[in-house]
């Protein structure tokens, strides 16, 4: 009885015993509590970053999208920086912003198309335009039908690709520009205010295993467009790679 009344407090009083109220965490000293003043700054701060949402996506993701330069270790060192008299840990600017927020960094999962650009542009001029009421709710739906058939089409493209991977007879091709390249590509202001020479890349690619093929060519070889798409289609299906 002994052992039980020092090691848990068991009162000698009642003949049932009685165990006292647990008062560890119970005491005002706490010399590591954060001050009350720390979560709202940290929290001004990480909404201070202007993320982008996904636009050309039909799921209603309330993601935000950071420069992909950045990370939490970054912003945490230019929180300290301009705040130096704050005292706060990086685990606890990591917390709020894992808990608080929803941000990724990079781009997001999906490209935009020129369509969806175009649409967003002209929604930006005439959505505080009350009179144009009528002319957003068509365009919305311009938006919604382009993205179904962009969803579509991604969906056929995925069981193509199962399919060639299934059998020997049957192959998926995909094929596209990237993007243009001026060159020189250099960091040198003085190559803004010049004329710079446009770069291609056209890439094919096989769906079944992933094999890819690229040509690449600069615009006094030729131009985009239709021709030159099957020119090097052709070349590619005849083996002149």
């Amino acid at each position: 009885m002994e052992y039980l009344r020092n090691n848990f407090r068991i009162s000698s009083s009642s003949s049932f015993g009685h165990v006292n109220h647990d008062g560890r965490g119970q005491h005002s000293n706490r010399n590591n509590r954060l001050p009350d003043k720390i979560f709202p700054a940290v929290f001004d701060d990480i909404a201070s970053f202007k993320g982008q949402k996904a636009y050309c996506s039909l799921l209603d993701s309330q993601c935000e999208y950071l420069p992909e330069h950045l990370n939490v270790k970054k912003m945490f060192n230019m929180f300290l920086q301009q705040n130096p008299e704050k005292k706060v840990s990086y685990e606890t600017y990591r917390t709020i912003f894992v808990t608080k927020f929803n941000i990724s960094f990079g781009y997001s999962g999906t490209d935009t198309c020129s369509a969806c650009d175009d649409h967003k542009a002209k929604k930006m001029n005439i959505e505080n335009d009350h009179l144009q009421k009528a002319l957003l709710s068509r365009l919305e739906t311009e938006h919604k039908l382009q993205l179904l058939k962009a969803k579509t089409f991604s969906k056929k493209k995925r069981a193509a690709r199962l399919n060639s991977q299934k059998s020997t007879e049957k192959e998926a091709i995909a094929m596209d520009f990237q993007n243009n390249l001026p060159v020189p590509n250099i960091s040198t202001k003085d190559v803004y205010y010049k004329r710079q020479l446009s770069f291609y890349s056209f890439n094919i690619q096989l769906l079944s295993n992933s094999t890819l093929q690229f040509y690449t060519y600069t615009e006094t070889a030729g131009k985009t467009g239709f021709t030159i798409l099957y020119i090097h289609g052709n070349c590619w299906k005849n083996g002149l790679r």
